[in-house]
């Protein structure tokens, strides 16, 4: 007994959470511990000069959640000016899967990416048509040449047919330019938005036979879409430091609800990993003529001279925007529609990571009800101006999630090697010696009919 209250007091200390250890009258022990803690990045700049304040303690900082005081737990201080050389052994080179894309030397060392800015070059090629990747390429080609930092570190992945990391973390300039060249053209196929309902009016009179309704392979490519980003920040959750996401895209479109949950998961995901996502629209600034262009055919019907074919396609360029933008403002980034120029984007990542605060602490509001809170950041002056993510969603448990909500976490489970439930199992294993060596093992599980939550459906009865 005395061991088992003794590793209870041990996993308290590590965790932060107290743990509670219970001794059962059948002899079997329990030990529950449950540590969540909530990080938040503060840019604290002074109000006429904007220059970042600096030498702040954690008794200067206030956080409020809807509005009730938390304890800061955790109380860091990230200044690139103090970045020191780092001495990288390798560097990968190759495509590599996303797993790897932090399981090198930074990694195993995390205090060696202390004061520096951590960037993502994300790709998402399967969105972008070949004259979108020309303008992203150049553009990441002419940060690195120009206006790379040596603070700054950066990765480069992409989404074509999969999902890989083309160059991990390093400062070597002649290495990302290698990779990002990769992109330029040679591996973007593109597709454009689907038609919701199959309507030919206001398309082209292009000598098709019909308008193919493919909203649908449209829903599952969102998914894989927003899967990957759940992915990078899953992959780079082990290091405090706040990541920046470029995530360079031809637009992202959300097909009713069935994109929602998945909205959502990669959301709470960036926000777990202090991952903020910037999100740039490689389509640049369009120019949509009422009758079309001269890239396609006369337009069917009268949508063209009625205002419906210029509404519609507004509408669709608004709906993939709108996405990207959701991603970008829940996760603290920003987002950079219609212009050509895309170096702003670096410039607002570099702006935004110049210097800031990393401040954690426990929630003293334990429902995982997936509740939306707010986050007040205060500080004991009033001649600063601090700029912090606004609040996030509390994780909800499988009872306060939606149906949508609840197949993607069914989903979750069945894709991990190590599965969690909530379900009571008993589990009792009894063994039958057959020969010497050599035995019998049979294992029965069972599971309390009061733990399966069933659904009472009405049934309507008709008379005829």
């Amino acid at each position: 007994m005395m061991q088992r209250l003794m590793a209870a007091v041990l996993v308290g200390i590590l965790t932060g959470t107290p743990a509670v250890a219970q001794e059962q009258p059948a002899g079997t022990f329990t030990l529950k511990v449950q540590s969540e803690i909530v990080l938040t990045n503060v840019v604290v700049r002074d109000k006429k000069t904007g220059e970042v304040v600096k030498n702040l303690k954690a008794s200067d900082f206030t956080i409020l959640e809807n509005g009730k005081p938390q304890s800061i737990a955790s109380f860091d201080y990230q200044n690139v000016d103090e970045a020191a050389v780092l001495h990288e052994n390798s560097t990968v080179t190759g495509k590599a899967s996303i797993a790897d894309l932090v399981n090198n030397d930074f990694a195993a060392n995390p205090s060696q990416l202390k004061d520096h800015r951590l960037i993502v070059m994300f790709f998402d090629l399967s969105s972008m048509q070949p004259e979108d990747i020309d303008r992203a390429v150049e553009a990441a080609q002419d940060y690195i040449n120009k206006k790379m930092q040596p603070a700054d570190l950066v990765a480069s992945v992409s989404l074509d047919t999969s999902l890989s990391m083309d160059q991990d973390f390093t400062a070597d300039q002649t290495a990302l330019l290698k990779a990002v060249g990769r992109y330029n053209g040679s591996e973007g196929t593109g597709f454009g938005a689907g038609n919701e309902g199959g309507d030919s009016s206001g398309t082209a009179d292009d000598a098709s036979s019909f308008t193919a309704d493919d909203s649908e392979y449209n829903t599952l490519n969102t998914d894989r879409e927003l899967y990957a980003i759940r992915q990078i920040a899953k992959s780079l959750e082990r290091v405090d430091q706040r990541k920046s996401l470029l995530y360079f895209s031809g637009g992202l479109t959300r097909q009713g609800i069935e994109n929602q949950a998945s909205m959502r998961a990669a959301t709470n995901e960036a926000i777990r990993a202090n991952m903020a996502i910037y999100s740039v629209d490689s389509r640049g600034l369009e120019a949509m003529p009422p009758v079309g262009n001269a890239s396609t055919g006369s337009l069917r019907g009268t949508a063209a001279y009625s205002g419906g074919a210029m509404q519609s396609n507004l509408n669709s360029n608004f709906s993939s925007q709108e996405t990207l933008a959701t991603l970008s403002s829940d996760t603290g980034g920003k987002a950079f529609f219609d212009s050509n120029d895309f170096g702003p984007a670096f410039q607002q990542v570099q702006h935004d990571t110049e210097a800031y605060y990393i401040l954690g602490f426990h929630s003293t509001n334990t429902a995982r009800d997936g509740s939306y809170r707010h986050l007040t950041v205060k500080l004991n002056r009033n001649d600063v101006k601090l700029d912090y993510r606004q609040g996030y969603f509390a994780p909800a448990d499988f009872q306060h999630q939606k149906t949508e909500d609840r197949e993607q976490a069914l989903q979750d489970q069945m894709r991990s090697d190590l599965p969690a439930t909530d379900v009571a199992i008993y589990l009792q294993a009894l063994y039958f010696r057959l020969e010497e060596n050599k035995f019998f093992v049979p294992i029965s599980l069972i599971v309390p009919g009061s733990h399966i939550h069933t659904v009472k459906n009405a049934i309507r009865r008709t008379s005829m």
